[in-house]
């Protein structure tokens, strides 16, 4: 799985890896392997939104 935070390079997370956005930070998560995966979102209070991101990791993923 890859993720892309605003202003940084994508990050690739291997199995049993884990990521933590800071609020308020733009990211674009995409499986970006070969297989099905599965990944467990938690997020605190507050409104989520979804706003499309573009990002240096597009090339391999559209929305």
């Amino acid at each position: 799985m890859s993720v892309t935070l605003e202003s940084s390079p994508c990050k690739t997370l291997s199995q049993g890896e884990r990521l933590l956005i800071p609020p308020g930070v733009p990211h674009q998560v995409a499986n970006t392997g070969g297989v099905p995966s599965r990944y467990l979102v938690v997020q605190g209070v507050g409104v989520f939104d979804f706003i499309r991101l573009t990002g240096e990791c597009d090339a391999w993923y559209k929305f």
